[in-house]
């Protein structure tokens, strides 16, 4: 298993596995035992879940989520939408700071895909699917 891992994963994240030895992403059990999510949309949950704050936000840029994991920009970009459209996560558009320069999006990961839905209610955000170039 661990050679399986070492092959999946970059240098670049071999290298921050050993300076965050103790930390981890986590992979709710609905979702890892869900066979219509790709093993590689699991990953990128965990690692998104790894990443993001005690608010739940990632503001990751897919180019760095792709360096973690070594993969294209597409396949982050691929595995978002799979994610998003099974109620995982949602995806915002990046907001313009002062200087008018526009940031990443901005990710919300959830638990659980109901509470997903709870949060696109209550901000009236039903719609799926915003993804920045």
């Amino acid at each position: 298993m661990q050679e399986y891992v070492n092959t999946m994963l970059s240098e670049r994240a071999r290298n921050m596995a050993k300076r965050y030895e103790r930390s981890f992403g986590k992979l709710p059990e609905l979702l890892m035992h869900d066979t219509k999510i790709s093993l590689g949309a699991k990953v990128l949950y965990a690692h998104m879940h790894w990443r993001y704050g005690s608010n739940k936000k990632n503001f990751e840029s897919q180019e760095k989520m792709a360096q973690y994991l070594g993969v294209s920009r597409q396949t982050i970009r691929s595995w978002l939408t799979e994610l998003e459209g099974a109620g995982w996560i949602v995806i915002l558009p990046p907001g313009k700071p002062e200087g008018g320069h526009y940031k990443t999006n901005t990710y919300h990961v959830f638990d659980h895909p109901e509470d997903c839905r709870r949060w696109r209610e209550t901000r009236g955000n039903s719609a799926l699917h915003y993804m920045s170039s």
